[in-house]
This record gives C-alpha cells, structure tokens and sequence, in this order.
C-alpha cells in the first residue's frame, strides 16, 4: 500500500504543478472564467488606442495650423520679392537715362490679383496685391503698366521695362 500512496501523491503533485504553471503562462483558464480573458484583452486594446489618438490628434491638428501658417508666409514673401524686382528694375531703367531698357525673366507668383500704379511726388508706387496682402515698392520715376494680364498670370513671364524719357513703362 505504501507504494500505491506515493505513486497516488506524485500524480496529484504533478496535476497541481502544471495547472500553477499554465495559470502563470496563460494557458488555459482557471475554473469559471473560460473565455473571458479575450475578452479583458480586447478592452485594454481598445483603452490604449483611445489614449494614443486622443494625445495624436491635437498634436497633429496643430502641426497642420502651423505649417498652413507658414504657407501664406511664403506666399507673401515670395509676391514681396515680386514687386521688389520690378520695382528695382523700373528704377535702374529710370536711372540710366532714355532709351534704356531691361528684359526680365520672371517667376510671376500665384495669387496676383492686379497691379496698379498710385502716383507719389516725384515718382510713383508699384502695388501688388494678392487675395490676402497688399505690397507696396516706391519706383523714382513716373510708371505706366501695359498688358497687366501677363504681368499677373502665374510662371515664368518675360517682361520687359524701359524709359522713354518721361515715364518708365513695364509691360
């Protein structure tokens, strides 16, 4: 009988050893939650999901606000850099007496609304405006504009400007 016992106590020692294990593991379940555990599992995904997009939205809602600012920044500076070429180059044309003349390549900018002269002692203002900005450079002679459409449509524009002895004429 006494082996019976012993062989009796290892079966049952080597039941309660591998159910201990698998409870560590996660194999198999403990008595009473069979399938439960999925579904705690799916819950906790979804709990971190939630935190990770609540802390990714705002974030990139401001990166988006942010480099949408830094885009019409751009813009105006780049149709500032417009109007101070064309303004430089009236005024050299004016500076170098009649019959001068320059022809320039320029990369018109999007979002050129019109360009108008406004006339000033002594010499006028070249002003170009954009949807959201007006820019104005001061030329030192009097300025006529001709065909304004090409001076406005977006790209690379040929335009040339000279000075007829009175008035610097950009067209």
């Amino acid at each position: 009988m006494r082996v019976r016992r012993v062989k009796e106590f290892k079966e049952s020692d080597e039941k309660a050893y591998n159910t201990s294990i698998n409870m560590l593991v996660g194999v198999g379940n403990p008595k009473g939650l069979e399938g439960q555990r999925k579904g705690q599992v799916s819950f906790e995904l979804l709990v971190v999901v939630g935190f990770v997009l609540a802390i990714f939205i705002p974030i990139l809602f401001y990166v988006y606000t942010q480099a949408k600012g830094s885009v019409i920044m751009s813009q105006n500076t780049f149709m500032d850099n417009y109007a101070d070429t064309l303004a430089s180059a009236a005024n050299m044309v004016a500076f170098s007496g009649n019959s001068s003349y320059i022809a320039l390549y320029v990369n018109v900018p999007k979002g050129v609304k019109t360009l108008r002269v406004d006339s000033k002692a002594g010499g006028s203002m070249l002003v170009v405006q954009s949807s959201s900005s007006e820019f104005a450079k001061y030329v030192n002679a009097p300025l006529v504009l001709h065909n304004t459409d090409k001076l406005k449509r977006p790209g690379m524009q040929s335009i040339k400007i000279y000075y007829n002895g009175n008035t610097v004429v950009i067209e």
